[in-house]
């Protein structure tokens, strides 16, 4: 998968911004490093890329300038061989759209990403410097495995390892052997609770009967006790009602009494009494406020004719006022108080124009006016003096310098000629990059690395293969003995362990059968010996034998028909008639009797049958021993242990007791009477660990032979990598002109690669001298010839300068001097030029500023002296004061003029207030006596108190309305008259006693009625109890049902374990296969971070678990966490690197994104963490985030073909 570009169209701070990573170019490092200082959108745009892939968060912090419902980010990104245009919204659903804005499936990205989540990509191949951390920490975790983390992502198992904990999970939720509360035990328990239950309704039907009688009995008892207490409650009731409603009574009367006292017409309108409150307030307003406008409008009066007038101040106070605060008369201040300073300003620059000119050498008599020069002379003459330095300096380091060239060439000559010395032959060159190339062909190859690892994994297959044997003892042998060797399959041993199990599971639920019907069979003896000792009960043998002797008797009184026969006939007829009696009325008891007879007999056949079931499962646990026997003797070890062990093993003989032994809830015992003999029995926990003995010998078969096939492969390989040691070391000795060696370890590999390197590096360092000093030759002779045509341009320029001056001098008072012949001198005189000139400029200035303040004083005085004439008075001495006086007159003036008007207008405004003031007084007058007429009063005050009593009336007949709806509701009548008749003859004292009489009897129908509720609630349980609707067999049902269930989720739990334990082992040995490889990556990218400070890495063992060790190339070894911050990091990054070569040689590979993860890093260290991304970025796409413009030097240092974006 490859980034192509990253538009950030609305997202974080950037609108419509496009990073353009161009196309990959074949044979190209596809590396891009991305700089921009501090908040240029570094993080911005590398969290754009993972939301762009995955979906941008649901809580993102990139929100704050465009709202989540337009956020957009999108790119061009290639998968396999398809590329896309694509971009992302912020949505639940549908949030991956294409450029015609249809919805696309994120199934886009499935091919590269695979199970890999957002958070295993960050931890993984997209890093900061966060999760370069907490990915490393993971990757570090001793949990069984190094590497876990990458290699599952690596072969697409990163789903196992949950899976496989869900899956533990759910076994140990059902069943863990240290765990209190499991399932299991939840389902045993319940299956013992029903059986409880059950026992618990199993009741006889006579009982049943005499429960239902009861229970009728108690319902007949609580409805009649129901009905007496709700007539006594009826009773209570009325009484209460007419108590109730006697005081109703009594206030209605009391208020018809008080409506009697009134003696009034109508009621006037409701209008009235707000209406008199109003006009009584408005009265009292009204006065107080024409007795106010009285005195206002005396006051108003005197005040307007104490005001003064000024009509001549007025009439001039336009003229005053342009006059006062104008322009002219700001200059005539300004003229004050700056032209005595003018003046002495003056008379100072006409002293240094005397000085200046003294300092020049001339004359007192001459103007200094002629002195001042053009403005272009001047700038003339200043840029010439300035050229002139420059050019003296220009001249004699262009001298100094072509001398020094002279003597550089010469030495340049006599170093080529010591260097001819020696020259190396005309194919040295060649010969130097033929052996480099060799040198780095088998470098690239790591071929003595490959080597000293094959030998070490040779000798290191060959003790795991003897270790293996080892582990099979007692027998001895080799691999092909082994091979040769016939060993049961795990099927085999699986059938034979589910066999026993079901041996086990067949022995144990009839042991549970005879138990069960030991303990029935007992207590029916019991029942049945208890009901013939009870009563004395006329059985069936006895019945027939008094027939059989009545029947005697009658024939023998027949054949002889005499008293005695007689006697003995009556009385064996009066016995069986006894006895005929008896047993009818003891029928029900018979039947039982018979009942229980038969089911003892049923019980005692079932013992038989479980007595035949026993016999067979010891047959079965014989020939199961017989099996697993001639298994242990077919693996053919030579030792007679196993097979003795299991011949020799005691068998167990299980015998159910009728009697004390069922009472006991024993199932095994000695054979006695009453006891069912049981065959031999297998003893599942001994004959499940022999099969696993076998098993596991089986399984360390397997491991030998697998140990086998590796020091196979290990030795195989190792003669290829010899093979190829041999020819290089003959290709290097002819190189280097030695004799071809015979060993070809990995030590002579290496020497000889040093040799060649050595060889190569003197051969290319002659060259490069020879090089070198003719190149210094042909240098020294062109800047020779350079220096000596910059110091003739340098002498020219200096000529052409002087012409230029005295060019400049011409016409000017200057060439009449020495100046313009001695240039130092007229470089120094050159300011004071420009001094006089600017001096003259400046009198000018003044002497026309002098002028125009006298001016303006005069004219100022004049305008004063016009004013004066017309409204009168004298400027004197000052006019700024007389004209200032004139203004605060007018002033004045204009401010009594507007008080006046002031003063009109709020009289006029109180003689409009007065006269709508009397219109008011006349129609309040009207509507007073109005009121005061209809009422039959003469003041508004009177008017109020008559209104009052209207309304107390009113109020009373309400109040009498309500008591008699009171007393209706109460007595339930349909007026109040109807209810006054029926309350007429109550006496209350008679009431009160008959409700007391009342209550006390309902008390007592109450707590009647409560305890024939309890005695039917009570019936109605014990029958309920019962179950008389089949709920015995219902709980049964459930019993089975539960077991059955128990039986079936056992069986998955077991499979679920050996699941699980399978699926770890291959797992295992997955992550094994793989680990070699990976751990040589690593190795060799920590190896090339840290610049050889560290070889390797390699791995120990610390309490069960696997530790990443650290090896310096010093000596010793360090444990991952115990490295310094920065070093740690670096290992946290090559094991990614080696995790990126491991992805990409199995799938393709996503882009490897980083951002500024090298804060920890030095520049040597840097340097070598990009020479490895420049070796990822051949396989897949780099891209690095940095705010440090260091390290975008080191970057092109490491990889010339960095692209470097800037932000």
């Amino acid at each position: 998968m490859r980034l192509n570009r990253l538009d950030l169209a609305r997202y974080g701070k950037f609108t419509d911004k496009r990073l353009d990573f161009g196309e990959a170019k074949p044979g190209t490092p596809d590396f891009h490093l991305v700089y921009g200082p501090n908040e240029a959108g570094k993080s911005t745009l590398f969290s754009a890329y993972l939301d762009l892939l995955f979906g941008i968060e649901t809580q993102s912090a990139y929100g704050f300038l465009h709202p989540y419902p337009t956020m957009r980010v999108g790119g061009d990104i290639t998968v396999g061989a398809d590329r896309s245009e694509v971009a992302r919204l912020k949505r639940r659903q549908g949030s991956l759209i294409g450029p015609d804005e249809r919805v696309l499936s994120d199934a886009l990205f499935t091919p590269v990403l695979g199970s890999m989540d957002r958070q295993a990509y960050q931890m993984m191949f997209s890093l900061d410097d966060d999760s370069i951390e907490r990915g490393g920490e993971a990757i570090l975790k001793s949990e069984g495995e190094l590497g876990a983390l990458l290699f599952s992502a690596s072969s697409g198992l990163s789903g196992i390892g949950s899976g496989l904990d869900q899956l533990k999970a759910e076994a140990d939720l059902f069943f863990r052997p240290q765990a209190r509360k499991h399932e299991l035990g939840a389902m045993k328990a319940e299956i013992e609770a029903l059986r409880e239950e059950r026992k618990a309704l199993n009741v006889a039907a006579r009982d049943y009967g005499a429960l239902t009688r009861q229970l009728e009995t108690s319902t007949a008892a609580y409805d009649k006790a129901l009905e007496a207490r709700a007539a006594t409650q009826a009773a209570i009731d009325e009484m209460e009602r007419r108590l109730s409603a006697m005081p109703l009574l009594k206030r209605l009367r009391d208020l018809r009494v008080q409506l009697g006292a009134f003696d009034l017409a109508d009621t006037p309108p409701k209008e009235w009494t707000p209406l008199v409150s109003q006009l009584m307030v408005e009265e009292a307003e009204l006065s107080a406020r024409a007795g106010r406008l009285d005195g206002d409008l005396e006051r108003r009066r005197a005040a307007l004719d104490g005001t003064p007038s000024d009509p001549e101040a007025l009439a001039a106070g336009a003229e005053i006022a342009a006059l006062a605060g104008s322009a002219l008369e700001a200059r005539y201040r300004t003229a004050q108080m700056d032209l005595a300073g003018r003046i002495a300003e003056r008379d100072r620059i006409d002293a240094e124009i005397a000085e200046k000119r003294s300092l020049l050498g001339l004359s007192r008599d001459i103007d200094p006016v002629t002195l001042v020069l053009p403005p272009d002379k001047v700038a003339r003459l200043s840029t010439l003096v300035a050229e002139r330095s420059g050019l003296d300096e220009r001249l004699v380091a262009a001298r100094r310098e072509a001398e020094e060239a002279v003597h550089a060439h010469e030495a340049a000559r006599g170093k080529l000629a010591g260097v001819a010395e020696g020259e190396p032959s005309p194919d040295a060159d060649e010969e130097r990059i033929a052996l480099l190339a060799m040198v780095r062909a088998a470098k690239q190859g790591a071929l003595s690395a490959r080597l000293r690892d094959a030998e070490r994994e040779k000798a290191i297959a060959e003790a795991g293969l003897a270790a293996a044997l080892g582990r099979l003892a007692p027998w001895q042998g080799n691999s092909e003995a082994l091979l040769r060797l016939d060993a049961p399959g795990r099927d085999a041993i699986d059938a034979l362990r589910q066999a026993i199990r079901r041996h086990a599971d067949a022995a144990a639920r009839t042991t549970e059968q005879v138990r069960t019907v030991t303990l029935e069979l007992a207590g029916q003896r019991a029942v049945l010996e208890r009901m013939r000792r009870s009563e004395a009960v006329v059985s069936d043998e006895e019945a027939s034998a008094l027939r059989r002797a009545r029947d005697a008797a009658w024939n023998e009184h027949r054949q002889r028909l005499d008293p005695e026969t007689a006697d003995r006939f009556e009385a064996a007829m009066q016995r069986d008639d006894t006895a005929g009696l008896q047993r009818m009325a003891q029928a029900d008891r018979l039947s039982e009797m018979r009942l229980t007879e038969r089911s003892i007999a049923e019980n005692e056949a079932r013992l038989t049958a479980l007595q035949m079931q026993f016999e067979r499962i010891g047959n079965d646990a014989t020939a199961l021993a017989s099996r697993i026997e001639a298994i242990a003797m077919s693996l053919g070890t030579g030792e007679a242990d196993m097979i003795e062990a299991g011949a020799a093993r005691p068998r167990r003989h299980a015998a159910v007791s009728l009697g004390a032994a069922a009472s006991s809830g024993r199932a095994l015992a000695e054979p006695a009477d009453g006891v069912v003999e049981v065959g031999p029995l297998l003893d599942l926990d001994e004959w499940l660990s022999e099969l696993d003995a076998i098993e596991g010998w089986v399984d360390d078969r397997a491991a030998a032979l697998e140990a086998a096939d590796v020091l196979s492969e290990r030795r195989a390989g190792l003669a290829v990598l010899t093979k190829e040691a041999r020819e290089l070391a003959g290709r290097l000795s002819h190189a280097l002109k030695k004799p071809e060696r015979i060993d070809v370890s990995a030590a002579a590999v290496d020497e000889l690669l040093v040799q060649a390197e050595d060889h190569a590096t003197a051969l290319g360092e002659r060259l490069a001298q020879r090089r070198n000093a003719l190149e210094a030759l042909a240098l020294a002779q062109e800047r020779r010839s350079e220096r000596e045509a910059a110091r003739q341009a340098a002498e020219a320029a200096v000529a052409a300068w002087q012409a230029a001056w005295d060019e400049a001098c011409h016409d000017t008072w200057l060439s009449s001097t020495e100046t313009a012949v001695d240039v130092s001198r007229a470089s120094a005189l050159l300011p004071l030029i420009h001094a006089v000139s600017r001096l003259v400029e400046s009198r000018r200035e003044l002497d026309r500023r002098i002028e125009g303040m006298r001016r303006d004083q005069a004219d100022y005085a004049r305008m004063a002296e016009r004013l004066a004439e017309r409204i009168g008075g004298a400027p004197e001495e000052d006019p700024l004061a007389f004209v200032s006086a004139l203004s605060d007159r007018v002033r004045l003036a204009k401010e009594a003029q507007a008080q006046r008007e002031r003063q009109g207008m709020e009289l006029a405004r109180l003689e409009e207030e007065a006269a709508e003031l009397d219109s008011r007084l006349v129609v309040h007058a009207r509507r007073s006596r109005d009121i005061c007429e209809a009422l039959g009063c003469e003041t508004l005050a009177q008017a109020s108190f008559a209104l009052q009593r209207y309304r107390e009336r009113d109020d009373l007949r309400e109040r009498a309305d309500e008591a008699a709806q009171d007393l209706c509701r109460r007595m339930l009548a349909a007026t109040a008259d109807e209810a006054e008749a029926a309350l007429a003859a109550t006496d209350e004292s008679e009431v009160t006693s008959e409700l007391a009489q009342l209550r006390a009897r309902h008390e007592d129908q109450d707590r009647e009625v409560r305890e024939m509720h309890a005695a039917r609630i009570k019936a109605a349980d014990a029958l309920a109890a019962i179950g008389a609707d089949g709920s015995v067999a219902a709980l049964e049902e459930r019993r089975r049902t539960l077991i059955l269930d128990l039986a079936e989720r056992a069986k998955r739990y077991l499979a679920t374990r050996a699941g699980i334990a399978a699926a770890e082992a291959a797992l295992r040995l997955y992550r094994e296969r793989h680990r070699s490889a990976m751990m040589r990556h690593a190795s060799d990218a920590f190896r090339t971070i840290s610049g050889g400070e560290y070889s390797g890495l390699s791995t120990v063992v610390e309490k069960d678990q696997e530790i990443l060790v650290a090896t310096a190339a010093a000596g010793g070894s360090k444990l991952a966490r115990e490295l310094s911050k920065g070093t740690r990091f670096q290992l946290y990054l090559a094991l990614r690197v080696a995790g990126y070569h491991e992805v990409a040689a199995n799938r393709e590979i996503l882009p490897f994104i980083a951002d500024d993860i090298m804060e920890t890093f030095d520049d040597n260290r840097s340097l070598n963490a990009f020479r490895l991304m420049a070796e990822m970025s051949r396989v897949g796409q780099v891209i690095y985030l940095t705010h440090h413009q260091h390290l975008c030097d080191i970057a092109r240092q490491a990889c010339p073909q960095v692209v470097i974006h800037k932000l």
